[in-house]
Order: structure tokens, then C-alpha cells, then sequence
């Protein structure tokens, strides 16, 4: 009893197999023309009178032209055709294998299969009609193996279309990420970093500091004098274009380290790296001048001029005593040296400095209690010319 299925392949299927070629090989002519009668009627017969023939024949036929499947006699001079096979196994990897052989050896179909790749061995004197199914019956698995490296690359495709997918997703992912990042530490308004930038680059620059040793500071909070006369005078928008040229005036005496933020409001704050005290309030001084003698919109084609009053305290505090008090602490000794800026008649900058007195109140004690102590003193830089008319 045969081991295949005697069926013969439906009508809509001879196209598929016009489309194959099957290759045979056997070095008795009487042979060639038994199989090319048996096979020629459905598929595309290629024939060799040897191992050696096959393998020149297919090195000059085209990709489209190669054969599905490879028919050979077992026993030819020259080259058997496991040998054949063994190496058509290397340059046709797809092409499915049958073997004809009068000697049926377990070994040798064993070794056979695993070293050459053969799919199926017909034995001497095969059945017709035997052989043409399993010449089907490798057709089949042929295209099955196709439609499953087909299905393999198309799947590999959407692979690699998901993963580009998923790539520019995470890439615009984390380009939102990063506008919502910088927005959360900009000022929509003016567009110099906020009070969440500012303490984040301060705390960061801390750490620096205590590192490297990388030298002292000094912040500054700036207020816009009588902003609020102005607001109420040139309504919001004034008021907003007023904000607007300030900022850009802070930025452009910024150094590629400093820093200025708009801490809320009318009130600025600046970080940058001085020298000593006295280089600190001298930087301050020419900042407080530039403001006063700049020309500013206050919408509507207006020009005014404003002043500013400045505080300041330097980081650290004390040289002496370098982590005496934080940065938040300092910029609370900045706050209230603007304090007795405004209330000393405004346009003007004062500065809070360690005496190198100790001991101290406590790191928590506030600038009124640091005063008191003698810890801190004030120190007020000249002060210039009256505050200018508001219009001009």
C-alpha cells in the first residue's frame, strides 16, 4: 500500500503547476525520457545526464527559471546524487530533494537526509503514478515553504515598519516631553526662566560649587519701581511690553553662565559669579544705571523709562563658612536687602553681607535676627542721578 494519497490536484491548480520547474537527472537517456513523458504535461521539465551537468546547467539559468524541485537517479559516474543534492542543497536551499534508487541502505538514508537534505527516496522500479504524487506531494510542500517565507518577510517588514513606528512615536514622545519640560521652566510672558528654573539651576549650581570649589556668587532680586503706577497707567499691555523689554535688557547682561529669571510679578532675580563683595555691588551698580538710562515701550508706540531697585546677597555667605546657609536662605537675605532698597527711596541697590562674627543665631534665624546679631551688615552701593520722568 502506497504511503501517499493517489489524488490528483484540482483543475484550478495546473496553473500553479505550469509555473514549477522540476528538475531531473539521470545519466540513462531511456530514463530522461520516461520522467519528461510522465512529468512534461504539468510542469516545466529540466534534465541532466549528470551530476556535473546539473550543476552547469542551473549556474546559467535565471532566478525565475530555477527548479522547484530536484529529480535524481542515485547511481551516476562521477557524482551520486546524494553528492548532487549535497550541494544543490548550497545554492538551492529551497529546492525540495527526491532521490531514485535501486539499494534501499538505512544508514545511507539516514546519513542522507541529514547531510543532503532529501526529502523523500523512491525505490527502483517506482510506480508511475507513485511518483508523479510525490513530485506533487513536493510541490506542494514547496509552496508551502514559499508562502511561509513570503508570510516570514511580510511579517518581518511589519516588524520593522512597527518598530520605525514606535521609534517615532518615542521620538516625538519625548520631544513633547521635553517642550512640556521647558515650558514648565519658562516664563510664557517674557520667556526667561521661571521660579521652578531658578531653583532648580541654583540647587544644581550648589552642588557645583561644593565639588569644584568653583568660587562665589551673588544673587540678585530686582524690582521694577512703581510698576504698579505704570500698569495702572498704560493698562496690561503697557504694562506686559514694559515686562518684555526688561527681561530682554537682563538677558543681554547676561554672561554665558549667568542666569535671570522672572521670580513673578514685576520682581527679576540674577545669579552670576563675582570676584569679592565689592565686585558685587559694582556689577549691580552698573546693571541699576543701564536700567535707568534704557528706554522701554509701554505700548501703543510709547517710550518711558523706569528704575529698579536691587538686593543682593552673595554665595556663599561666608567664605569662611561655606555652608553656613543655603541657597534659599540667601536668596531670603537678596529679598529683604530689595526690602531696604524700596524702602530707602527705591532706584538703588543694597547688599547684605557676613561680618565674619560668630557665633551665629541658628541657620533658620531670619535677616532681621542675623542684623540684630551683628552677623550681617548692609552695605549700599552710590547711588546715581534722581529716578528720571516716567514718559518721555
Amino acid at each position: 500500500m502506497s504511503v501517499f494519497k493517489k489524488e490528483r490536484l484540482p483543475p484550478e491548480e495546473q496553473s500553479i503547476e505550469r509555473s514549477h520547474s522540476v528538475l531531473v537527472v539521470d545519466d540513462e537517456p531511456g530514463n530522461l525520457s520516461v520522467l519528461r513523458a510522465l512529468l512534461g504535461p504539468r510542469y516545466r521539465v529540466l534534465e541532466a545526464d549528470g551530476g556535473a551537468a546539473a550543476l552547469a546547467l542551473l549556474a546559467g539559468l535565471p532566478p525565475e527559471q530555477l527548479p522547484s524541485v530536484i529529480l535524481s537517479d542515485q547511481r551516476m559516474p562521477g557524482m551520486s546524487g546524494v553528492e548532487l543534492c549535497r550541494q544543490l542543497g548550497q545554492r538551492l536551499p529551497q529546492a525540495i530533494r527526491i532521490i531514485v534508487t535501486g539499494f534501499v541502505d538505512v544508514g545511507a538514508v539516514v546519513e542522507a537526509i541529514n547531510s543532503a537534505g532529501i526529502h523523500k527516496f523512491v525505490v527502483k522500479p517506482y510506480d508511475r503514478d507513485q511518483l508523479l504524487l510525490t513530485v506533487e506531494r513536493a510541490i506542494e510542500t514547496f509552496e508551502m515553504r514559499r508562502r511561509i517565507e513570503l508570510q516570514v518577510q511580510e511579517l518581518e517588514a511589519t516588524v520593522q515598519q512597527r518598530t520605525a513606528e514606535l521609534e517615532a512615536a518615542n521620538a516625538a514622545l519625548r520631544a513633547a516631553n521635553a517642550e512640556i519640560e521647558r515650558a514648565s521652566l519658562t516664563d510664557p510672558l517674557t520667556g526667561l526662566g521661571n521660579r521652578r528654573d531658578a531653583s532648580r539651576r541654583l540647587e544644581a549650581g550648589a552642588d557645583e560649587r561644593r565639588r569644584t570649589d568653583s568660587g562665589r556668587q551673588v544673587v540678585l532680586m530686582l524690582d521694577i519701581d512703581h510698576f504698579k503706577q505704570i500698569n495702572d497707567r498704560y493698562g496690561h499691555a503697557g504694562g506686559d511690553a514694559l515686562l518684555i523689554a526688561f527681561a530682554d535688557l537682563l538677558r543681554r547682561h547676561c554672561r554665558s553662565d549667568d542666569m535671570a529669571v522672572r521670580w513673578g510679578g514685576e520682581e527679576f532675580l540674577m545669579r552670576f559669579g563675582v570676584r569679592d563683595e565689592a565686585h558685587a555691588l559694582e556689577r549691580a551698580e552698573a546693571l541699576r544705571i543701564a536700567i535707568r538710562d534704557a528706554r522701554f515701550p509701554l505700548g501703543e508706540e510709547r517710550v518711558g523709562q523706569c528704575t529698579s531697585s536691587i538686593g543682593l546677597a552673595c554665595l556663599p555667605l561666608d567664605p569662611a563658612r561655606p555652608d553656613w546657609l543655603d541657597w534659599q536662605q540667601v536668596i531670603d537675605l537678596a529679598d529683604h536687602a530689595l526690602y531696604l532698597a524700596k524702602r530707602s527711596g527705591r532706584d538703588r541697590v543694597v547688599g547684605l553681607f557676613a561680618t565674619g562674627l560668630s557665633p551665629c543665631p541658628s541657620e533658620s534665624a531670619s535677616a532681621e535676627a542675623l542684623l540684630s546679631a551683628g552677623c550681617i551688615e548692609v552695605r549700599a552701593a552710590p547711588s546715581g542721578a534722581p529716578p528720571p520722568t516716567r514718559e518721555s
